[in-house]
Protein backbone atom coordinates (compact mmCIF):
# COMPACT_ATOMS: atom_id res chain seq x y z
CA UNK A 1 0.00 0.00 0.00
CA UNK A 2 1.39 3.67 -0.58
CA UNK A 3 2.03 5.28 2.35
CA UNK A 4 1.00 8.70 1.37
CA UNK A 5 -2.32 8.17 -0.49
CA UNK A 6 -2.98 4.58 1.15
CA UNK A 7 -3.77 3.15 -2.07
CA UNK A 8 -3.78 -0.46 -2.52
CA UNK A 9 -0.49 -1.35 -5.21
CA UNK A 10 -0.74 -4.55 -5.71
CA UNK A 11 -4.11 -6.87 -4.41
CA UNK A 12 -1.62 -10.28 -4.62
CA UNK A 13 1.61 -9.36 -3.43
CA UNK A 14 1.23 -10.90 0.22
CA UNK A 15 4.10 -10.73 2.37
CA UNK A 16 4.33 -13.47 5.35
CA UNK A 17 6.39 -13.66 7.73
CA UNK A 18 7.81 -16.82 10.04
CA UNK A 19 8.92 -16.50 13.42
CA UNK A 20 11.31 -20.03 13.78
CA UNK A 21 11.54 -19.47 17.08
CA UNK A 22 8.09 -20.20 17.82
CA UNK A 23 8.03 -23.18 16.13
CA UNK A 24 8.19 -25.98 18.23
CA UNK A 25 6.95 -28.98 17.01
CA UNK A 26 9.25 -32.06 17.84
CA UNK A 27 10.90 -34.71 15.34
CA UNK A 28 8.42 -36.73 15.51
CA UNK A 29 5.44 -34.56 14.68
CA UNK A 30 7.03 -33.56 11.09
CA UNK A 31 4.72 -34.37 8.70
CA UNK A 32 4.81 -31.57 5.56
CA UNK A 33 7.50 -30.16 3.96
CA UNK A 34 6.91 -26.52 5.26
CA UNK A 35 6.99 -28.48 8.87
CA UNK A 36 10.42 -30.16 8.42
CA UNK A 37 12.15 -26.83 7.08
CA UNK A 38 10.68 -25.05 10.03
CA UNK A 39 12.13 -27.66 11.85
CA UNK A 40 15.70 -27.61 10.45
CA UNK A 41 16.34 -24.07 10.20
CA UNK A 42 15.25 -23.45 13.94
CA UNK A 43 17.61 -26.19 15.31
CA UNK A 44 20.49 -26.35 12.67
CA UNK A 45 22.25 -25.03 15.34
CA UNK A 46 21.77 -27.77 18.16
CA UNK A 47 21.45 -30.73 15.88
CA UNK A 48 23.83 -33.20 16.75
CA UNK A 49 22.19 -36.83 14.53
CA UNK A 50 20.02 -35.67 11.80
CA UNK A 51 16.39 -36.99 12.42
CA UNK A 52 15.16 -39.81 10.12
CA UNK A 53 11.75 -37.31 9.05
CA UNK A 54 14.16 -35.17 7.44
CA UNK A 55 16.91 -37.44 6.07
CA UNK A 56 15.52 -36.79 2.29
CA UNK A 57 17.83 -35.88 -0.52
CA UNK A 58 16.89 -32.21 -0.18
CA UNK A 59 17.53 -31.82 3.35
CA UNK A 60 20.92 -33.86 3.01
CA UNK A 61 21.90 -31.29 0.30
CA UNK A 62 21.22 -28.20 2.56
CA UNK A 63 23.27 -29.81 5.33
CA UNK A 64 25.94 -30.22 3.13
CA UNK A 65 26.31 -26.96 2.01
CA UNK A 66 25.18 -25.86 5.44
CA UNK A 67 28.54 -27.65 6.96
CA UNK A 68 30.89 -26.15 4.05
CA UNK A 69 29.37 -22.62 4.74
CA UNK A 70 30.47 -22.57 8.15
CA UNK A 71 34.28 -23.20 7.32
CA UNK A 72 36.84 -20.58 7.78
CA UNK A 73 37.68 -18.89 4.76
CA UNK A 74 40.76 -20.49 4.45
CA UNK A 75 39.68 -24.05 4.83
CA UNK A 76 36.38 -23.54 2.94
CA UNK A 77 38.78 -21.82 -0.20
CA UNK A 78 40.68 -25.36 0.47
CA UNK A 79 37.51 -27.65 0.37
CA UNK A 80 36.08 -25.78 -3.25
CA UNK A 81 39.36 -26.03 -4.77
CA UNK A 82 39.68 -29.88 -4.33
CA UNK A 83 35.94 -29.88 -5.53
CA UNK A 84 37.20 -27.84 -8.90
CA UNK A 85 39.83 -30.75 -9.30
CA UNK A 86 37.88 -33.63 -8.69
CA UNK A 87 34.85 -32.33 -11.15
CA UNK A 88 38.24 -31.32 -13.71
CA UNK A 89 39.42 -34.65 -13.66
CA UNK A 90 35.76 -36.18 -13.79
CA UNK A 91 35.15 -34.01 -16.64
CA UNK A 92 38.24 -35.21 -18.23
CA UNK A 93 37.47 -38.80 -17.82
CA UNK A 94 34.43 -38.70 -19.31
CA UNK A 95 35.72 -36.73 -22.27
CA UNK A 96 38.51 -39.23 -22.89
CA UNK A 97 35.84 -41.95 -22.63
CA UNK A 98 33.45 -40.39 -25.23
CA UNK A 99 36.34 -40.06 -27.37
CA UNK A 100 37.19 -44.22 -27.17
CA UNK A 101 33.80 -44.53 -27.88
CA UNK A 102 33.90 -41.75 -31.35
CA UNK A 103 36.87 -43.50 -32.12
CA UNK A 104 35.47 -46.85 -31.65
CA UNK A 105 32.37 -45.76 -34.03
CA UNK A 106 34.83 -44.48 -36.24
CA UNK A 107 36.85 -48.03 -36.83
CA UNK A 108 33.31 -49.71 -37.18
CA UNK A 109 32.59 -47.36 -39.79
CA UNK A 110 35.69 -47.28 -41.82
CA UNK A 111 35.15 -51.47 -41.72
CA UNK A 112 31.99 -50.60 -43.20
CA UNK A 113 33.41 -48.71 -45.94
CA UNK A 114 36.01 -51.28 -46.67
CA UNK A 115 33.69 -53.99 -46.82
CA UNK A 116 30.99 -52.08 -49.50
CA UNK A 117 28.32 -51.18 -47.06
CA UNK A 118 25.96 -48.64 -47.81
CA UNK A 119 26.08 -45.27 -46.21
CA UNK A 120 22.90 -45.85 -44.62
CA UNK A 121 23.36 -48.57 -42.91
CA UNK A 122 26.61 -47.50 -41.34
CA UNK A 123 24.98 -44.05 -40.17
CA UNK A 124 22.90 -46.46 -38.38
CA UNK A 125 25.10 -48.72 -37.27
CA UNK A 126 27.58 -46.14 -36.13
CA UNK A 127 25.30 -43.60 -35.38
CA UNK A 128 27.62 -41.18 -36.71
CA UNK A 129 26.47 -37.55 -38.60
CA UNK A 130 26.59 -37.64 -42.47
CA UNK A 131 29.31 -35.51 -42.27
CA UNK A 132 31.90 -37.29 -39.93
CA UNK A 133 30.98 -40.07 -42.44
CA UNK A 134 31.67 -38.19 -45.38
CA UNK A 135 34.75 -37.23 -43.67
CA UNK A 136 36.23 -40.15 -42.69
CA UNK A 137 35.21 -41.45 -46.83
CA UNK A 138 37.40 -38.33 -47.51
CA UNK A 139 40.68 -39.32 -45.53
CA UNK A 140 40.63 -42.94 -46.90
Amino acid sequence: MDTETCELFYSKLTYIYIEVPKFKKSAEELFTLFDKWLFLLGNLTFLERIPPQIQEQLFMKFLDRAEVAKLIDEDRYKYERSLKVYRDDLLVMNTAREEGRFLERLEIARRLIENGAETQLILSVTGLTFDELAELKASL
